[in-house]
């Protein structure tokens, strides 16, 4: 069935002649539409008007345009994005710097959901997202964000955000894993600790915090709330916390303040699945798999993500033949 909600491709899109001369650069944008604003930077879509397609720019706001920092960062965000070829992490088009001087880069647009709506709808007992996301379905979801991650840790970048709101689902299928804005590179010295400065600051406990050692407190490791040497466990235990969510459609662990949930992800041993949220089905060995991903020594955990991608895809294999999902 045609998704009406889609734009269609017509002639005039296709056989219109380029302009001339030929627009360069951010030259080339027009329609822009606001998607969101953080911290740093902006995201919108706009109209690349030589290919007449629809993509995503990301733009450092004026307010960091000297911070020597974050415009590493930025643009270790788009190269980082570039140079991981996968299916399941965005194509990054172009960077350059606009006619005010602030750097930009264009990337994929994917017309969709993030899987952090999908499982807020999900809490609300939308009869809808019910029907269409079910647990076969989420893993299915899961496996394909492991998959990207995986490419990347084959090149050595850890991702060090992965949670519900860096991923994006369309409609056909496809699954994104977005926003490698905080990525730590191969050979990059491991950052300092930061409990301290992110209980001082007022954002959102789903908030990424940006600092010596960022990342987003609720799938935060304990390992990178202490400071110590983060490597591809750090993203396991994401992995796990985002799996935990697909489970019980709760946080592994509930806190009023910043510090409180700090001192919780160092120092509790999560709830079970199946205590937790005990009115919905949770299989013993996806329980068992999500809670080994979730370890508090690192060492406890997989020691990479293609074993825990394993255990998932036997799982969902012994669960097809069994008609369990």
């Amino acid at each position: 069935m045609i998704n009406k909600d889609y734009p269609k491709i017509y002639i005039e899109q296709t056989d219109t002649p380029l302009p001339e001369p030929i627009p360069l650069g951010h030259s080339k944008y027009n329609n822009f539409k606001n998607l969101r604003e953080g911290g740093i930077a902006s995201i919108k879509t706009c109209t690349d008007i030589c290919l007449g397609r629809t993509v995503a720019m990301k733009s450092l706001l004026p307010s960091a345009r000297d911070i020597i920092t974050e415009q590493k960062r930025f643009i270790r965000e788009a190269r980082v994005t570039s140079l991981l070829q996968h299916p399941n992490t965005p194509s990054v088009y172009e960077i350059g710097k606009d006619e005010s001087g602030d750097l930009f880069f264009t990337m994929k647009y994917l017309q969709g959901k993030s899987l952090k709506f999908i499982l807020n709808c999900l809490a609300r007992s939308d009869k809808a997202s019910e029907k269409e996301f079910n647990l076969k379905r989420l893993l299915s979801i899961l496996t394909k964000i492991i998959y990207g991650v995986a490419y990347a840790h084959e090149h050595g970048v850890i991702h060090r955000d992965l949670k519900p709101g860096n991923i994006q689902i369309g409609a056909f299928r496809e699954v994104l894993v977005l926003d490698w804005g905080i990525a730590k590179v191969w050979d990059a010295p491991n950052e300092d600790d930061i409990v301290n400065q992110i209980s001082r600051q007022g954002k959102g406990l789903d908030l990424t915090q940006m600092g010596p050692q960022p990342g987003t407190p609720l799938y935060m490791s304990p390992e990178q709330i202490r400071g110590d040497v983060i490597d591809e466990r750090t993203d396991i235990y994401s992995l796990g916390a985002i799996l935990y969510e697909i489970l019980t459609l709760k946080n592994i662990f509930k806190a009023n303040t910043m510090h409180d949930l700090l001192l919780k992800t160092k120092n509790e041993k999560p709830i079970l699945p199946s205590i937790i949220a005990p009115e919905r089905y949770i299989p013993d060995r996806l329980e068992e798999i999500c809670m080994r991903a979730i370890s508090k020594d690192r060492n406890d955990r997989y020691p990479n993500v293609l074993e825990l991608l394993h255990d998932i895809r036997e799982f969902k294999y012994e669960a097809t033949v069994s008609s369990i999902v």
